[in-house]
């Protein structure tokens, strides 16, 4: 032990010896750029993963707009993932745009595919549809941006 006063800290500092030597700060920030980068998508899975394993039971009745809110919820949840894929591919260009896309398309199959396993849920390909747009809507920033820059770009005067 290394004092008395330092059994939450212990960890940490021994942590950072592998072998008797000191890690590189590389190596001990690798665990947090990941989450960091990562952890929004993550989060917003899970959040996702989370309503879709609710029960048709358990979940609310809105009325005569029951179809368009929870339709809404698919759009927002979507809307919100795919800019997450985003930050975890970490580029801005046109292809992690189309990646993160296709990686928010892939999750909504998956998650209509464990909901067609809930009890008294269905699985639709219409949802993966709402789900698809609602991505392009979160990422729709990003697409308009990098249009701009790309259209910026073709007016400068080729390199030599």
């Amino acid at each position: 032990m290394i004092g008395h006063g330092w059994p939450l800290i212990e960890p940490i500092i021994l942590a950072c010896f592998e072998g008797g030597t000191m890690l590189s700060m590389q190596k001990a920030r690798a665990g947090t750029t990941f989450l960091t980068r990562w952890g929004p998508a993550l989060l917003m899975m899970a959040l996702i993963f989370f309503f879709s394993s609710l029960p048709a039971s358990r979940l609310p009745s809105f009325g005569v707009y029951d179809f368009s809110i929870k339709k809404l919820g698919h759009f927002l949840g979507y809307a919100l993932l795919a800019p997450a894929y985003l930050r975890g591919l970490r580029k801005r260009g046109s292809l992690e745009i189309a990646m993160a896309w296709g990686l928010t398309i892939m999750y909504a199959f998956t998650d209509e595919t464990h909901q067609a396993f809930v009890l008294g849920r269905t699985s639709s390909i219409f949802d993966v549809g709402v789900d698809g747009i609602g991505a392009l809507a979160g990422l729709s920033p990003y697409i308009l941006f990098t249009l701009r820059t790309l259209n910026r770009n073709s007016r400068l005067p080729p390199k030599n």
